[in-house]
């Protein structure tokens, strides 16, 4: 469905038959706790019909029901490009070079 490593690692720890809407609408809840690269991904947990995400990073993590509706593909997608693109301005921003005169 995506080729992010992050969604195709979490989809890959979920239940068999879980949704590619509800694995999408994980990831994003997991970049928007801090796990944002797959190698910042310490484990995904079910546990009572909910996926606990957890990263490498202490406090870096999130709870998904996954019995609960989960957006379309297409609004998960768009919240995946919305965070990627926040995440990477600063990074812009930092590598811009600044002249002191």
């Amino acid at each position: 469905m995506s080729n992010d490593p992050l969604y195709r690692s979490i989809h890959s720890k979920l239940p068999e038959g879980t949704s590619d809407a509800v694995a999408m609408h994980a990831t994003v809840e997991a970049k928007r706790a801090g796990i944002v690269d797959v190698n910042q991904l310490r484990s995904v947990t079910v546990h009572d019909g909910s996926a606990w995400i957890v990263g490498n990073t202490p406090g870096f993590r999130t709870k998904v029901d996954l019995a609960a509706e989960a957006p379309s593909l297409q609004e998960s997608q768009q919240q995946l490009r919305t965070l990627d693109a926040q995440r990477a301005q600063p990074e812009m921003t930092a590598q811009t070079p600044t002249r002191v005169i």
